[in-house]
């Protein structure tokens, strides 16, 4: 299954990661701190930030909709019926 983060620039397989994380981090921009909530794939301790978040509620909700499209796109590999299996892809929500 492929991944394809939030600002469409990049394209990850999931095979070849060591998995997908979510991270927070303050920023400070013009004396203001504010939160950010990523979403990052995982290679092997390298992070790349793949989508950012309003709220870690949000980011979390987004890892679940990962999680849910990865084992429908197994179940479809192990019950498949022959035929040319559809290639899965993620999307990161905008928002």
């Amino acid at each position: 299954m492929l991944v394809r983060s939030q600002n469409r620039e990049n394209l990850w397989n999931l095979e070849n990661l060591s998995g997908i994380t979510y991270n927070e981090s303050c920023l400070t921009r013009y004396g203001k701190e504010k939160n950010e909530h990523q979403i990052s794939v995982d290679f092997g301790g390298l992070l790349e930030c793949c989508g950012v978040y309003a709220t870690k509620e949000r980011a979390i909700e987004v890892l679940d909709m990962i999680e849910n499209y990865y084992q429908y796109a197994q179940e479809w590999t192990v019950t498949g019926t022959g035929k040319k299996q559809p290639g899965f892809v993620f999307q990161m929500p905008e928002k």
